[in-house]
């Protein structure tokens, strides 16, 4: 079977059904091919993934929200009041395969015109209901997420128009949203969520007053600020664009960033681990261990009371270290100067590399090519 077969075989199935909801779920699907035979899959693969024609009207038929077009419910299904919206939504998307992740089921894309952008807020899932959430914002959408009650979403649009909307679907204990337009998401959650994980192409991220067990962020060209969470794993992948995190309450926290900014301030971490390969980093913070790298660019780091140990590595910028120097035994490796501003003596162990103090927290800072300076804290 073909796309022009595809679509007719579809549209026969739906003539039944009411203009808008045939011509949005039509045109779904045809953009769909287009988009998925640019990327160099055959028909058969794009099939493979979203469905029959024949599953896709089944899925359809099992709900009562799109009862067929008779004399007594003829109309636009906006019609319809946002709570029986959301129980047929959320009917279907039980049926949604966990497989379908960058491309939801195209029944969903069908079901959009459920939720456009009214200014309004929707509940979609209650406290304790779902463990995990998955947010993908995609074509510049932002998110912002904070914690409350139940889940709780709103979604402004970048030009405030009413052709935006929002994806929802459910997996198991998973519950999904997709945002596929220019915006902001705006996302209450609840207390006790075990997982929330965020995708964006290049869409601001923000994260306050919130907690999970687990938060896991991963970003193309964005911006990532995170202040007053709590939890206990963090993990932020970023390819471009600046990370602000502060008061962070986490055992064990990760950050790879290919390109941009770094800043951590007033946070309690048992374990950071950062990795850049362009971009200047700066830090003022408890921890317990601090792994530091980044290939080009400053280390400003500022670690406050006793710690185990530390590491702090730059091939060209110079490191700024602070801390309470006579807890400390700091080694330094650099081809640049070493500045002591620490009071205590720096003992010169070959041609690059010193030491100052001999306390218990060991400290490394190295750097090829510039200049490392130690002060008191």
């Amino acid at each position: 079977m073909n796309m022009n077969q595809y679509l007719q075989h579809l549209q026969a199935g739906l003539q039944d059904y009411p203009e808008n909801f045939r011509n949005e779920t039509l045109h779904f699907y045809r953009s769909y091919f287009l988009k998925c035979r640019k990327e160099g899959k055959s028909d058969d693969e794009i099939i493979a993934e979203t469905g029959t024609p024949d599953e896709i009207l089944k899925h359809i038929s099992m709900t009562s929200y799109f009862a067929k077009d008779t004399a007594s419910e003829r109309g636009s299904i906006l019609e319809k009041s946002t709570a029986e919206a959301a129980a047929s939504v959320r009917s279907l998307f039980r049926t949604v395969s966990s497989a379908a992740e960058d491309a939801l089921h195209s029944s969903e894309k069908a079901l959009l015109s459920l939720f456009k952008n009214s200014g309004k807020k929707l509940t979609v899932f209650r406290e304790g209901e779902f463990d995990e959430i998955t947010i993908f914002c995609m074509n510049g959408a932002g998110i912002d997420i904070t914690s409350g009650k139940d889940a709780v979403i709103s979604f402004l649009s970048a030009d405030h128009g009413s052709h935006n909307h929002l994806l929802f679907a459910e997996n198991g204990r998973e519950f999904r949203i997709r945002a596929e337009e220019e915006g902001i998401v705006f996302l209450q959650l609840p207390h006790n969520m075990k997982r929330i994980s965020i995708r964006t192409e290049c869409g601001s991220i923000c994260i306050h007053s919130a907690e999970a067990e687990s938060l896991a962020v991963d970003a193309g060209s964005s911006s990532v600020d995170i202040d007053s969470v709590r939890t206990d794993n963090l993990a932020v992948d970023l390819s471009s664009g600046s990370i602000r995190i502060s008061n962070l309450f986490c055992r064990e926290a990760s950050v790879r960033q290919e390109e941009g900014s770094l800043a951590v301030r007033y946070s309690l971490c048992s374990l950071i681990d950062v990795k850049c390969s362009s971009g200047n980093i700066s830090l003022s913070m408890k921890t317990d261990r601090a792994k530091i790298y980044t290939a080009s660019g400053s280390i400003d780091a500022e670690i406050e009371g006793r710690f185990a140990a530390a590491v702090l590595e730059t091939f060209s910028g110079s490191i700024s270290f602070a801390s309470d120097i006579s807890m400390t035994c700091i080694h330094c490796s650099t081809d640049g100067s070493v500045i002591n501003h620490s009071g205590l003596p720096a003992m010169r162990m070959d041609t690059q590399e010193y030491r100052i103090g001999s306390g218990p927290s060991r400290v490394l800072l190295s750097s090829q090519e510039g200049d490392i300076e130690v002060t008191e804290l």
